[in-house]
């Protein structure tokens, strides 16, 4: 299979170009960020954003997938909607990561696809930042979904994604504070949210990839948890005491806060056969690395 990718370069991106890689699929990344391992990829120095560069470099060229994992408003979706309409490039199957925010500002518990429609949504081609993140992934979805019609396209809505390798550190941060004792912010308000495991979701994305799967999927992992729970579980693992106060802040950005419910029914991908991995699995796993890279043996 040959694959072109938007981003790869970095965290669960990385995962899936190694995976792909491994089993002997021919891979092509677009990025403006060199990758590590440039020799076992082609790689395409060019601004996602920019057609006419996308255009001159990608002339004539053929996969048979395409995953774009720096889509993020229907700007976007609509410099690919022009590169694969106008014959640039041939596409079999185009797959992107979209994002569980697509369902505020109400959210909701055990949200299935269907509490957002992506074909009846306004798909007015416009960017970020005048728009917000939640907005422009609706609006993504609804330009990809009404203008590339016939084009099997598959939309990957994703909650907070952790791994110890991503750069915003989220999941290390939370660590860090924890076991040196730093203060951790909490509210008192915080609702549940669903999280998934960064390998997760490469395998995922491999998955839809050489599956041909397409249509539109909530992926994570089956538990859902308030920030206060995340940190009460990482409290369990390393056998500490510190007590958990909670009150109102509103100054400090916290990753895993949320206003209201954000948890994701994801049976329509588990119903295909797909499988994600128990959050209490991975992120024991995950921080089992951590203390290992720190020499700490929590007793």
């Amino acid at each position: 299979m040959e694959v072109l990718i938007f981003g790869g370069t970095l965290f669960m991106g990385k995962i899936l170009c190694e995976k792909l890689f491994a089993n002997g699929h021919k891979l092509t990344i677009v990025s403006r960020r060199k990758p590590d391992n440039l020799t076992e990829f082609e790689y395409i120095n060019a601004d996602r954003k920019s057609y006419p560069q996308l255009a001159t470099k990608l002339r004539n060229r053929s996969f048979d997938t395409v995953i774009d994992m720096l889509n993020y408003s229907s700007f976007d979706s609509s410099v690919i909607e022009k590169l694969i309409n106008q014959e640039i490039i041939s596409c079999g199957h185009y797959i992107f990561t979209s994002s569980s925010h697509v369902y505020l500002p109400e959210g909701g518990k055990e949200l299935v696809e269907s509490a957002f429609d992506p074909f009846t949504y306004n798909s007015t081609v416009s960017d970020r930042p005048k728009i917000s993140y939640s907005e422009g992934k609706r609006r993504a979805e609804a330009y990809l979904f009404q203008n590339m019609v016939g084009m099997p396209i598959t939309a990957i809505r994703l909650p907070v994604a952790l791994g110890t390798n991503d750069p915003s550190e989220r999941f290390t941060n939370l660590f860090e504070k924890i076991l040196d004792k730093k203060h951790v912010p909490l509210s008192s308000s915080a609702q549940p949210i669903s999280l998934v495991w960064a390998n997760d979701i490469a395998d995922f994305l491999y998955w839809t990839a050489t599956k041909k799967l397409s249509g539109i999927y909530n992926a994570c992992s089956p538990e859902t948890f308030t920030e206060g729970e995340i940190y009460e579980f990482f409290l369990s693992i390393l056998k500490s005491k510190k007590k958990i106060t909670r009150i109102n802040y509103r100054r400090e950005k916290r990753p895993f806060y949320s206003k209201v419910p954000l948890t994701l029914d994801c049976s329509n991908a588990t119903s295909q056969g797909f499988n994600f991995t128990p959050a209490f699995d991975w992120i024991r796993l995950e921080v089992s690395q951590l203390l290992s890279k720190r020499g700490y043996n929590p007793s």
